[in-house]
């Protein structure tokens, strides 16, 4: 009798209030239907201040500001490049190198060009330990000179059982000729060549920084003097004008090494641009977020179906693989596409020396954009120039989504809150976000609305009931 009294005392109250918050004053409708324009009022105002901001922030900002806005974005990329995720991320990659223990009837060949991501391309697309990626390019021993070393390990022998499938590597364009006219040249039609390019301007500049952070230090360590390439050794002397000075021109129409060269800069853009002609694949750093996926369909795909073979497991690896070297690209698209290093350089001396070191590099360069159909110009002037083309419109573009996932959770939740909310304890977090408000109370059933509240009512209830 005591439960049964217990039992009805706590079903009336609940009954009693629950029948005072739909009829006094539309309590629980009241707060649902507020629930939208609130959630829309706050939408709208997100959505006017961050384009207010970035209007604010592109607005104000003067060429000094530019050059530290480049300088703290910087700071945070080399802290990620140098941190531990970074390095877990390699790490994982590296992991999944494929095994490759048979000799293949062709080659690929990568026409490295120095700072345009060759490290992480091979990381993520030369997945195999059978891939040759020649000497360190600021080697103690000696410049580039890939033809020298594919003669040293033997591979000029193209039916040689341990010549590699795959090469990465500072060639020259005299020694390629040398391959397709010397001891390659019945298996040519078999060879795969793709090259990636980068801005002369932004390359030599980003050369020069890697150097400086690698303890090469010139003169004073002013950008200048790396540009100048005045050295007292001329060991040192003579890499700096092999990497700084036209060496893309020189790389592809006659020889990177400086002390090699022998024909005039002219000469060496022709050369270069019939050597692009040739070219299977011509990729451009600025571009990797559409480049990466349409080389590996022009190069990789077949190398990789005839590696891998069809385990699904090998499959989920290589698939693996170049998804991260993609979300890399994706996310480090705003400083490819921006001359972030360029931005930082105002003092003239410096920029006619910039001009006189990459004019010969600019003419190839252009050819191969006009070659591929490419625009002329890829690239914003600085991060602030960024912001206001690209950031106004992704912004908006996030918000919407914001919005259309908003959307979506509001009518997952309404249907929770109808049809489940005796199932779900809770659930009223749901109603909320959902802006049902108390509609949700009034929806539940006594016992759920206790489960939730924790009250002695509920204790009450769970004794009465047994």
């Amino acid at each position: 009798q005591a439960r049964s009294a217990a039992r009805a005392h706590v079903l009336a109250h609940a009954a009693l209030t629950t029948m005072q918050r739909s009829s006094g004053g539309g309590g629980g409708s009241g707060a649902g239907g507020a629930g939208a324009p609130r959630l829309k009022r706050t939408l709208v105002c997100l959505l006017v201040c961050t384009v207010a901001g970035l209007l604010m922030t592109t607005h104000f900002i003067d060429k000094d500001q530019t050059a530290s806005l480049h300088v703290a974005i910087e700071t945070v990329e080399r802290a990620w490049a140098e941190g531990p995720a970074h390095g877990a991320i390699q790490d994982l990659a590296k992991s999944t190198m494929i095994h490759h223990h048979h000799w293949h009837p062709w080659a690929i060949v990568h026409f490295h060009v120095p700072r345009t991501g060759g490290d992480s391309l091979m990381t993520h697309l030369f997945a195999t330990d059978d891939a040759f990626t020649g000497k360190s390019w600021w080697g103690p021993n000696h410049l580039p000179r890939m033809y020298e070393d594919l003669k040293e390990i033997g591979d000029l022998n193209w039916n040689s059982p341990s010549r590699h499938s795959l090469y990465k590597g500072f060639f020259s364009g005299d020694d390629f000729e040398k391959l397709r006219k010397g001891p390659w040249r019945q298996h040519w039609e078999k060879v795969r060549v793709f090259i990636i390019m980068r801005d002369p301007v932004e390359r030599v500049l980003s050369a020069a920084r890697w150097m400086q952070r690698k303890g090469v230090m010139v003169g004073t360590g002013r950008l200048e003097d790396y540009l100048r390439a005045d050295c007292p050794s001329p060991y040192i002397e003579n890499k700096l004008k092999s990497y700084l000075h036209n060496a893309m021109a020189y790389q592809l129409g006659d020889q990177m090494n400086v002390s090699l060269r022998k024909r005039s800069p002219e000469e060496a853009v022709e050369r270069a641009k019939a050597l692009l002609r040739d070219m299977e694949f011509i990729g451009f750093y600025e571009d990797w977020q559409s480049d990466y996926y349409a080389l590996y369909d022009v190069i990789f795909k077949q190398y990789e179906a005839e590696q891998e073979g069809t385990a699904a497991w090998q499959r989920w690896l290589g698939a693996f693989r170049r998804v991260l070297f993609y979300i890399g690209a994706v996310v480090s698209r705003p400083r490819m596409v921006t001359r972030k290093l360029a931005a930082q350089v105002s003092d003239p001396e410096v920029w006619g020396l910039l001009r006189a070191q990459t004019f010969y590099d600019q003419q190839v360069y252009d050819y191969a954009r006009n070659l591929t159909g490419r625009p002329a110009n890829p690239f914003y002037d600085d991060y602030a120039q960024l912001i206001r083309k690209e950031g106004i419109p992704g912004a908006v573009i996030l918000l919407v989504i914001a919005v259309l996932c908003g959307a979506v959770c509001r009518v997952c939740c309404r249907a929770c809150c109808r049809w489940s909310c005796c199932r779900f304890i809770c659930c009223q977090a749901c109603c909320c976000a959902a802006g049902l408000g108390a509609q949700c109370e009034v929806r539940l059933e006594p016992r759920c609305r206790m489960v939730r509240e924790g009250s002695e009512q509920w204790r009450l209830w769970r004794r009465a009931a047994g």
